[in-house]
C-alpha cells in the first residue's frame, strides 16, 4: 500500500474530549483534533471527515485514469489509514461512527471519476 511503513503510533491525543493531534503512522499526515469534542456525535463526524481527508492525502488517491484495481487498492489503503487513526483516538463514539459510515466515505472518494 502507498505510504505505509511499520506503524509507529505518534499520537498526542489529550485526556478528555478536546485537543491534540493524531498521527497513525510514520508517513501519515497529522490530524488536528483541537476544538473537537469527540464525545458528541457532531464532533465525531467532524473528526472523521478530517481523518478521511488525511487518509486520502496519505494514500495519494488520484482521480485520473482510474482502473478497478486502483479503486480497490486506494480503498484498502484509506480504510487501513482511517482505522489506525480512529483506533489511536480511542473514542467509542468515533469508532462507532467509523464502522457505520466509514465505508461510504471511502467509496465516495475512491470511486469518484
Amino acid at each position: 500500500m502507498k505510504g505505509f511503513s511499520a506503524i509507529a503510533v505518534l499520537a498526542f491525543a489529550c485526556a478528555g474530549a478536546f485537543g491534540g493531534v493524531v498521527q497513525a503512522s510514520e508517513t501519515g499526515a497529522r490530524v488536528d483534533m483541537s476544538n473537537i469534542d469527540t464525545s458528541s456525535e457532531a464532533g465525531a463526524d467532524r473528526l472523521l471527515r478530517r481523518i478521511r481527508d488525511s487518509a486520502q492525502s496519505e494514500c495519494a488517491v488520484q482521480y485520473n485514469t482510474r482502473s478497478a484495481d486502483a479503486v480497490s487498492r486506494d480503498g484498502a489503503c484509506m480504510h487501513t489509514a482511517m482505522a489506525r487513526s480512529v483506533a489511536v483516538v480511542g473514542s467509542p463514539l468515533l469508532t462507532a461512527r467509523f464502522h457505520r459510515v466509514g465505508a461510504e466515505m471511502i467509496l465516495a472518494i475512491t470511486a469518484a471519476r
